[in-house]
């Protein structure tokens, strides 16, 4: 017992002077807690309840939370290295925020669950409602289950159920017109250039973008056939996974009596289908809404939880989850209170991580938040959130617009779009004008819509950075420097975003590359094709029968795709010719280069299995240029099958000119080969490679034979590159060692009208002049580091730049 009280004592000592150390620890209730320098539980809150039996909802938000950033960006590498395409890589990282978000509160959510179940047993609490977005739980109890849950160590803290408000907005006078009247768009839309963008082909579709606001009226004729949960071509609807009220009776069906969520939602994607009312940014997007506000425009918090997590993973009636329906973009025009308040920053968090982008008002001037320096009200003002301020017609700043900076320390609003007498939707089959950032705030968010649809690969963080880069510079005397807490960077444009997107996946030197090299050959028909009636299967391991199908593939405008000889057919290939909806497979070589298993196996998946092969791989190639010129051509190429590099140089000329690709020995003509040079009825040969390669003697042989060669073959490349000519400025580079990414490359830059250039450990000289007389523009790259290392990437880029 004496050695117990001892061991006791030394660990509370350690405690305290622990506690001393560090203040934000002590002792409650038995357990070490931590306060994060203040109190769990207010007392102001605690003076809300007016009677001990007195029951009131909060929110008990758990220490444990999930890095959401961390969790999305190991998915994405996961799903990359397993070659998913962009579209599963998203879902992949969706889900797996949604999985981490739930392990966490789940696991830290079970003691307290506990003792409130049992509280709602005794009298004392109720409406027990768990959120994984935040890890937090929300119920209705007395003053002493809330002192009592504070004391728990997995708590962080007990935060009230406050109210937040849609932002305050004032009516504009209706005969002030501000339309395009021959246009009929409104100058709003105008002016942050979104009819400039749909001219250029992108005005949202594919694109969903979702509000938390006072809800939609969903038949509205401008809205109706923008309403994802609407079939305009049978008129049928259905409002689950579209629609959620979070408030009063759960209506079932999109509705507004307050008419803030409808205006809203016609500034993003509204229109009439006769092309009357063009009051939205992105027509072509599709909207989804959540109603979290009231008829008075007040929600409270546990209201905003719901509607978060909705966004997150939309839910039908039964609790059916569908993250793979989720929105592309949320607005949100609400906030209320300023300062440093992180109740809801877990939520935009785990938004951004999941690839939703979180647009936020950034706030009008009322009673209670009369503006000034650092008056952005939360959540616009978290540094994750994309806050929008607003401009009148003349680009000034509007009077009640809330300013920076944040409490982060942070330019607040990021950026400003009108927000001063902007004509949209109302309910009833209305229109009419109102004022506010709330109206600023859907014009930014049709805009990302259009980002999206142009890029849908690029990141969040980018497509704010290229929003904030591209928007009009915005000053005045109050705020003279740039970027400022007023404008923030400026008045958001939609054209100049748009090329910006565009570009930003077209830097001068670009890399195509996978895992292995089976995998490269995946990211090579990812690049160049969406779908494929046919695709060319062969060996990973051996060359000859991919070198002779470069021009069948290119004359079938077909993938070249690879598989080991030696095993059964890979996995990431089976799915990627299951992504371009393949009917037909033509496999090269016979089974000892491609199983039997592995055309059994594309069989069962119903695609037509067809295989050419020869005795010998000169055979094989025989065989295929029969089928690249079943009524004879007149050149032909002849190439060394046991030694690769000059055939390769060129496979992309031959197959953009149609030209069969024969094989020969060094010394030796095989007779398949001379075969089939008669059997095509060619008047030309062209040779590629030295005497070494292809014999002077065996030349002789050949009709009119001219022969294309250099030093070494990097040389031979580039004489091959001015034989043939070539006027593109974007051209593909390849390692001259490895030939398996060159191959499958090569009928990619076919179908591109370009050709592949060799390079080893430094780029040889012959090629960087090459490069330079040709004033090429753009090289991309097949292969990871290991083929063509960072610092040989680095040279390409230096000689592109002078």
């Amino acid at each position: 017992m004496q050695r117990k009280y001892n061991l006791f004592n030394i660990i509370l000592v350690l405690i305290i002077i622990q506690s001393l150390l560090n203040p934000s620890l002590v002792l409650a209730n038995g357990s070490l807690h931590r306060l994060d320098n203040q109190e769990k539980i207010s007392q102001q809150f605690l003076n809300e309840f007016s009677t001990n039996d007195q029951q009131l909802t909060f929110i008990i938000k758990l220490r444990e939370q999930t890095n959401t950033g961390e969790v999305a960006e190991i998915a994405k590498e996961g799903a990359e290295r397993s070659r998913a395409s962009l579209q599963e890589i998203e879902e992949v990282k969706h889900e797996a925020v949604i999985s981490a978000l739930k392990d966490t509160s789940n696991e830290s959510q079970q003691d307290v669950l506990g003792y409130l179940e049992e509280q709602v047993k005794a009298g004392n609490a109720r409406n027990i409602r768990p959120y994984y977005i935040i890890n937090g739980i929300v119920v209705t109890a007395t003053k002493e289950v809330a002192e009592e849950v504070s004391t728990y160590s997995e708590v962080e803290k007990i935060l009230a159920n406050e109210t937040r408000y849609l932002h305050e907005t004032t009516k504009t006078d209706e005969n002030v017109s501000m339309q395009n009247a021959v246009q009929n768009i409104e100058w709003n839309i105008d002016r942050v250039g979104a009819p400039e963008a749909w001219s250029s082909g992108f005005d949202g579709t594919g694109v969903v973008v979702a509000t938390i606001d006072s809800g939609v009226d969903w038949e509205h004729p401008a809205l109706k056939e923008k309403y994802r949960g609407y079939n305009a071509e049978t008129g049928k609807v259905n409002h689950q996974y579209s629609w959620f009220d979070a408030v009063k009776e759960k209506n079932k069906v999109p509705y507004d009596p307050d008419g803030h969520g409808t205006h809203v939602t016609g500034t993003i994607v509204g229109g009439e289908p006769n092309g009357s009312n063009q009051i939205g940014v992105a027509p072509g997007a599709k909207w989804i809404a959540v109603k979290a506000f009231g008829d008075d425009g007040s929600a409270t918090d546990a209201d905003l939880l719901e509607a978060a997590q909705w966004i997150l993973s939309p839910t039908d009636e039964a609790g059916n989850e569908r993250p793979d329906l989720a929105p592309d973009i949320v607005n949100n025009s609400w906030g209320g209170g300023k300062g440093h308040d992180e109740w809801y920053r877990e939520v935009v968090k785990a938004w951004k991580a999941a690839g939703i982008f979180p647009v936020f008002a950034a706030g009008n001037t009322t009673l209670n938040n009369t503006g000034g320096p650092g008056s952005v009200e939360v959540p616009a003002n978290y540094p994750e959130s994309f806050a929008v301020g607003a401009t009148d017609q003349d680009n000034h700043l509007a009077s009640f617009s809330l300013l920076g900076p944040s409490p982060y320390k942070e330019i607040k609003p990021d950026v400003t779009a009108p927000g001063v007498g902007i004509r949209s939707s109302l309910p009833n089959s209305s229109y009419g004008r109102l004022n506010g950032t709330s109206m600023a705030g859907p014009a930014v968010a049709g805009v990302v819509a259009l980002l999206y649809q142009a890029a849908p690969d690029l990141s969040i963080d980018q497509m704010s950075e290229i929003l904030k880069n591209t928007a009009i510079r915005l000053k005045d005397r109050k705020y003279p420097g740039y970027p400022n807490n007023g404008y923030g960077y400026g008045l958001v444009q939609a054209m100049p975003a748009l090329t910006a997107v565009l570009a930003a996946g077209k830097e001068p030197v670009t890399r195509i590359a996978g895992y292995l090299r089976y995998d490269t050959a995946i990211e090579v028909s990812r690049n160049g094709w969406n779908s494929a009636d046919t695709v060319i299967l062969t060996r990973g391991d051996n060359f000859a029968d991919a070198l002779a199908g470069v021009p069948l593939a290119s004359k079938l405008d077909a993938p070249m795709l690879l598989t080991p000889s030696n095993k059964q057919l890979y996995a990431q290939t089976l799915r990627e010719i299951k992504r371009l909806r393949a009917s037909n497979v033509i496999i090269l070589g016979g089974e000892v280069a491609v199983k039997k298993a592995v055309a059994e196996e594309l069989k069962k998946e119903g695609i037509n299995v067809r295989r050419i092969s020869g005795n010998s791989r000169a055979d094989t190639a025989a065989l295929i240029a029969s089928e690249v010129s079943p009524e004879g051509i007149d050149k032909v190429v002849i190439a060394n099958g046991y030694d690769f590099p000059d055939a390769l140089s060129i496979a992309a000329y031959a197959a953009k000119a149609g030209m069969p690709i024969l094989l020969t020995e060094s010394k030796k003509l095989p007779i398949s080969t001379k075969a089939a040079i008669g059997k095509l009825k060619a008047k030309q040969t062209i040779v590629v490679g030295g005497k070494l390669v292809v014999n002077e003697s065996l030349m002789k042989q050949l009709p009119n034979a001219v022969r294309i060669s250099g030093q070494d073959r990097y040389k031979t490349n580039i004489e091959i590159a001015k034989y043939f000519g070539i006027t593109n400025k974007h051209m593909y580079v390849a390692t001259g060692k490895n030939y398996a990414d060159a191959l499958t490359g090569a009928v990619l830059a076919a179908k591109n009208n370009s050709a592949i250039l060799l390079v080893h450990q430094t780029i040889p000289e012959i090629t960087s002049t090459y490069i330079k007389n040709q004033a090429l523009e753009r090289l991309t790259i097949f292969g990871g580091n290991v083929a063509i290392k960072a610092e040989q990437e680095n040279q390409l880029k230096q000689l592109l730049a002078k």
